[in-house]
């Protein structure tokens, strides 16, 4: 079975932030993580252009606050 975006971007999540495989990714926002600092923003930044091969502007990391808006933000960018 083929790997998913889905996948690939909990996985990148997973890596940053060091996590336990059965932890649920889909519930990580920035205020409750202490551990997203701009570091991590930029780890998973890293982690997504080089996985998906895209680019992001200053304005998608302003909205980069929780696992889901950045799902979002891929989504839009038609991934």
């Amino acid at each position: 079975m083929p790997i998913t975006n889905e996948q690939i971007l909990k996985d990148i999540f997973m890596a940053v932030f060091e996590l336990e495989e059965d932890f649920d990714v889909t519930k990580i926002r920035r205020i409750t993580m202490p551990s997203w600092d701009s570091l991590a923003l930029t780890s998973i930044v890293a982690g997504m252009e080089s996985e998906f091969s895209i680019q992001f502007d200053t304005n998608d990391f302003e909205h980069m606050t929780s696992y889901a808006a950045i799902q979002e933000i891929l989504i839009q960018k038609g991934l």
